[in-house]
């Protein structure tokens, strides 16, 4: 449990027209095959040297597949999720921190991308997301922002 998770409190209200909401406790179990969209402003890797990793400086999507909940990199604590590769979208370098929707048509952020499983610049192994969707987790979401998070 690398307890990958944080909280930034802002000084004055952003207003949007839309938020991301946090998941309820347990909302995934360890069904293999759910779909989640994963995000993130980091790399995208070209596969070859002839077309090579960038940076868009814009938000990237891609829809992942569950692997598991449970094995020796997850413990319960992260999801592993499919890296589609041949860019069919995953995570890359610099999507850390990145959120993980649940329904995967939703705003609704079960997990943050944390790290890959992948050789560097690679951007095609599995990816590892740190669960929001614990009872621990969601407490301390509670504890650090004073329960505004919700509201």
């Amino acid at each position: 449990n690398h307890r990958d998770v944080g909280v930034v409190i802002l000084d004055k209200p952003v207003v949007l027209p839309e938020y991301g909401t946090i998941t309820e406790a347990n909302a995934i179990s360890s069904n293999k095959s759910i779909q989640l969209t994963v995000s993130g402003y980091g790399i995208t890797d070209g596969h070859a040297a002839s077309d090579p990793a960038v940076s868009f400086r814009e938000r990237l999507m891609a829809t992942s597949t569950l692997i598991t909940t449970n094995d020796t990199w997850t413990d319960g604590f992260n999801l592993k999720t499919q890296n589609n590769g041949g860019s069919r979208g995953g995570t890359c370098s610099g999507d850390s921190g990145g959120p993980v929707f649940y329904p995967s048509n939703s705003n609704v952020i079960v997990a943050v991308t944390s790290f890959g499983r992948t050789s560097p610049n690679d951007c095609q192994g599995n990816d590892y997301s740190y669960r929001l969707d614990r009872q621990e987790v969601i407490d301390w979401i509670d504890q650090v922002s004073g329960n505004h998070w919700n509201q």
